[in-house]
């Protein structure tokens, strides 16, 4: 039985959730500073232990896993700290807030001997398993370009931060990292470099855009990645 503690009750109520459905995961503690969000999932999911300081948290020797579902630039320093405990550690996307602390993360991980991971969940739906098993079979003939595409509009709204200001960070770019790109990039980048079955980019480029009247983050992101298996036809 693996023993799972979440850090953030915003789109850690996801991972309650998901852990929840699965059989060999004892859902063991739970840490957020709202105590009513707190308190309400803690009852809902029958979790023992409540913490408004995951410092406390991390003290727990039982601890096998933990998720940390907390605003980006919270990623870094809670996983550093989560990784110093000998927890392993499943973090929300972006990993980082920039590329210095994702590297940071992976040390300390590599160091630790844990486990690091980021939620990549895309991954793991229906049709993205059965589209992978269908290149893997070459039913999909040579794949040499993948045109990948995200639209979203309500998370990006000031209407919706407003009314959740559990989210106002998310438009801000010194808490957030950035907009478009750090949000739904690292989830389409990881999907088609997935189904190339190439992690290694020889050349990038991109442009950003911030047309938005709030907040300070791109609300749009392009992007042209040359992989190394079709480096030689560019």
């Amino acid at each position: 039985m693996v023993k799972v503690g979440i850090i953030g009750l915003g789109m850690g109520v996801s991972h309650l959730e998901g852990y929840s459905r699965v059989p060999d995961v004892k859902i063991f503690a739970l840490c957020d500073l709202n105590e009513t969000l707190l308190k309400e999932q803690a009852k809902k999911f029958e979790v023992p232990h409540t913490f408004s300081n995951y410092h406390k948290m991390l003290e727990m020797e039982e601890l096998d896993v933990v998720t940390i579902a907390l605003p980006n630039f919270l990623h870094c320093p809670v996983t550093l700290d989560a990784l110093e405990a000998g927890k392993h550690v499943l973090v929300e996307k972006p990993m980082a807030m920039n590329g210095l602390e994702a590297e940071k993360m992976v040390k300390k991980a590599r160091e630790k001997k844990k486990v690091l991971a980021v939620a990549m969940n895309y991954r793991f739906s229906p049709e993205k398993v059965f589209l992978k098993k269908m290149i893997e079979k070459g039913e999909l003939g040579e794949i040499y370009y993948v045109r990948a595409i995200s639209l979203r509009r309500k998370t990006f709204s000031q209407e919706f931060c407003q009314s959740n200001d559990r989210r106002t960070w998310f438009i801000r770019k010194e808490k957030a990292g950035g907009g478009a790109l750090i949000d739904m990039g690292p989830h389409l980048l990881d999907l088609a470099m997935w189904f190339c079955d190439d992690f290694e980019p020889v050349s990038v480029y991109g442009v950003t855009s911030h047309k938005m009247k709030n907040g300070d983050i791109d609300d749009l992101s392009s992007a042209l990645i040359k992989l190394t298996s079709y480096a030689p036809f560019l």
